[in-house]
């Protein structure tokens, strides 16, 4: 089945803005926060965020990890990939700077990605990424990876990084890179903030249809 790329128009997905945008993108309060938002199953990456956040803690004590979503699906082994977790680093020092929040409603959703310095989604596919400029639109760095439709939201090295997909030490590397440079942060959640605007937002999409439209009916 062939398709005429000349004859195909992309119009990128939007979702709403926040009530008010403040600059969020650089942490005051001498601790790093990441977000991971996304169901616990290994499509997300699940599996290889949780392998990567030992080593990540034990390098920085001033990291802390939230993990916002669906944490009862079970992994091969019929367990979750949280009770794998916490079964083997329960014991941990660094334990206390883990959070698994299960479903939360949309306002501590909101106050997660506010409050966060990285937000980190290693999908293994995605179609779009819908949680890309949730994070975006509050002027977040985001790291996903080079898989699906991820690269189409996230401007590598521009406005995030992206690592290759089921690969931990790819996937620490872009994390450490970020936890390591403020200035890179804080640039990359600005220019996050102002492709979510210029692409991203509800009325844009609104516009590119009613734009279409207008050309097919005329």
């Amino acid at each position: 089945f062939q398709i005429d790329r000349n004859s195909l128009q992309i119009l990128p997905f939007g979702v709403p803005d926040v009530i008010k945008y403040d600059d969020y993108s650089v942490s005051d309060k001498g601790v790093i926060e990441l977000l991971y938002v996304g169901r616990l199953e290994k499509r997300k990456g699940a599996d290889v965020i949780l392998e990567v956040i030992p080593k990540i803690l034990v390098a920085n004590n001033f990291v802390r990890f939230t993990c916002i979503g669906d944490n009862t699906i079970p992994s091969e082994d019929g367990r979750t990939y949280q009770d794998k977790f916490m079964d083997e680093f329960g014991g941990c020092e660094w334990i206390d700077r883990v959070r698994f929040l299960g479903h939360v409603d949309e306002y501590e959703l909101e106050a997660a990605y506010a409050n966060c310095d990285i937000f980190v989604a290693p999908s293994r596919y995605e179609s779009f990424g819908l949680i890309y400029l949730e994070a975006m639109r509050f002027g977040k760095p985001c790291i996903g990876t080079v898989a699906g439709g991820i690269p189409e939201v996230i401007a590598d090295q521009e406005t995030g990084l992206l690592a290759l997909p089921g690969d931990a030490a790819s996937l620490y590397d872009v994390i450490d890179q970020l936890i390591k440079d403020d200035e890179l942060r804080k640039r990359m959640g600005e220019a996050g903030r102002r492709r979510y605007s210029d692409k991203f937002t509800t009325e844009k999409f609104s516009s590119n249809i009613e734009e279409l439209l207008r050309k097919w009916v005329i």
